[in-house]
């Protein structure tokens, strides 16, 4: 499963990104299948792009 991107932007540029892996996110009514971040606030780290 591919990662979820997510990016800060600013005036037309891409100046950080963050990935998450998909796994990480995913909600299911099973709780065993549920990500650890389902239904949650996450805070996440933001790296600089070049």
């Amino acid at each position: 499963m591919p990662d979820v991107f997510i990016s800060m932007i600013m005036d037309d540029r891409r100046i950080g990104f963050a990935g998450i892996p998909a796994r990480d996110l995913y909600f299911s009514v099973c709780e065993p299948e549920r990500g650890k971040w389902a239904g949650q606030l996450a805070t996440f780290f933001i790296r600089v792009s070049q």
